[in-house]
């Protein structure tokens, strides 16, 4: 395991017990090998196996860097850091998702059905900002006539295409033409999740924990 990834175990570890929400909201502290993984439920962390069944929810199958729970009959991805609501308390199964806060900011899986990376929540951000390379693996398609927008960013400002993701998935929840910008090389390193995104859903914080809920 990298230097990396044990700094955000350990940060995971103290911020799972520092918080709790009203209903079992599970979130993924650490996988253990390809079997098993530390689930923490209210705070309050439990080693899972696949296959068990955990405060309504079913542990099915574990990656490196997230697990794939089942609750109500639907499944859903469930990356490190993050968690999902589930059970009678819900709105809906796939409506609304639970960040666990990293280090003072929120991160966040985005993907679709053949990729997924891992985002930073930005409300500074207009839209939802891409390198190149993660644009491809969402499947947006660039050529000579693609428009192009002038955006600041941390390097200055620099001419990105603008686009429209035509699926995404945010947390697991599905979102349909999402605008976004593209920008030339490997910049930003991770997706930034800006208000392109954040404007279909309703956001709430509670301490360490952001909730957000799709409006649209």
């Amino acid at each position: 395991m990298s230097r990396t990834r044990l700094r955000k175990v350990a940060l995971l570890l103290a911020l799972a017990g520092a918080s709790a929400l009203a209903g079992a909201v599970p979130v993924l502290v650490a996988t253990l090998g390809s079997s098993k993984a530390s689930i923490a439920f209210d705070g309050k962390q439990e080693i899972v196996s696949v296959g068990d069944t955990a405060h309504g929810f079913k542990l099915v199958s574990v990656g490196s860097d997230s697990v794939v729970v089942e609750t109500n009959g639907q499944r859903k991805t469930i990356s490190m850091g993050q968690g999902v609501y589930g059970g009678a308390g819900s709105d809906s199964g796939s409506s609304k998702i639970t960040l666990h806060s990293m280090g003072g900011h929120f991160f966040v899986e985005v993907g679709n059905d053949t990729a997924s990376m891992t985002g930073l929540i930005d409300t500074g951000a207009t839209t939802l900002a891409l390198s190149y390379s993660q644009a491809i693996r969402l499947g947006v398609k660039i050529d000579k006539f693609t428009p192009t927008v002038t955006v600041g960013t941390a390097q200055g400002m620099i001419r990105a295409w603008r686009v429209a993701v035509p699926m995404v998935k945010v947390g697991g929840i599905v979102l349909y033409n999402v605008d976004a910008t593209v920008n030339p090389g490997n910049f930003p390193a991770e997706p930034l999740v800006g208000m392109t995104v954040l404007s279909r859903f309703s956001m709430q914080r509670n301490g360490d924990y952001m909730t957000l809920t799709k409006r649209f």
